[in-house]
């Protein structure tokens, strides 16, 4: 009794009569200290206004355009934004070039606009800033941006597939030999054709074999002679015929 007294007490304090004391129209029992349950409050929903298509008839069309704002409104905001950064990269980062020792990330964001939107008449300024010898991951980066750069606006592409051999067969090239071979693979066919006219011009020996190696990790057609030869051999006709014999095994599908 005492258990089955708990339990009902408890039941019509937190939510009232029971359903077996209700049937029989008897009222529970409460103490005189004791406070009724406070209400739970709710806030009353209030529907959002929306537009009735079916009601408007004839202004659908227009209802669609003010429904459609927000997107116009956005597109248009990035639209003026795009044309304004335009603007300003024009103005300011174009002047930049001009310096090729200024700092990494302002000549980055330089090379990089020129690159990407492929602007012509900065040639001699990103040849400049090519063979600059930097360090680090910014200056790798700003190499990269200026060949990308080079490729992307240069209107002659044997005469900078000649500078990027010329560039690559140093002893020690400022923005490495990788870059450069990278460059002369990406301008074939004419590559080819400015790195064999150089190895047949070259008089120095020592270069003559760097052009070689360069000739052989671009064109990956091994030498008809060994490497050595391209420093030692002193005949002309004898290093025209290999370069002969080694073009046309470039050439051979």
């Amino acid at each position: 009794m005492r258990g089955r007294f708990g339990r009902e007490r408890t039941w019509e304090i937190t939510h009232g009569p029971s359903s077996t004391e209700a049937g029989r129209g008897q009222t529970p029992e409460t103490d005189g200290d004791a406070e009724a349950p406070t209400p739970k409050l709710t806030q009353p929903s209030v529907p959002y206004p929306r537009w009735n298509r079916e009601a408007c008839g004839p202004t659908e069309t227009y209802i669609r355009k003010y429904e459609m704002l927000p997107a116009i409104k956005a597109r248009k905001y990035f639209h003026e934004s795009a044309v304004r950064f335009e603007d300003f990269a024009a103005e300011e980062f174009l002047p930049v070039l001009d310096i090729p020792r200024a700092g990494d990330l302002i000549l980055l964001s330089a090379v990089t606009y020129v690159a990407t939107r492929a602007v012509e008449g900065h040639e001699a300024q990103l040849r400049e800033i090519f063979v600059t010898p930097r360090s680090g991951a910014g200056g790798r980066d700003i190499h990269r941006a200026c060949l990308d750069g080079l490729v992307a606006t240069t209107q002659d592409r044997t005469a900078l597939a000649r500078f990027l051999a010329e560039v690559g067969s140093q002893a020690d090239p400022p923005p490495g030999r990788s870059l450069c071979i990278d460059g002369l693979r990406r301008l074939q066919p004419e590559a080819n054709d400015a790195m064999f006219a150089l190895l047949a011009q070259e008089e120095d020996p020592h270069q003559r074999r760097r052009l070689a190696v360069l000739v052989q990790r671009v064109t990956r057609e091994r030498s008809p002679e060994p490497l050595r030869f391209w420093s030692e051999e002193t005949s002309g006709k004898a290093i025209t015929a290999a370069i002969d014999t080694w073009r046309a095994a470039v050439n051979t599908p």
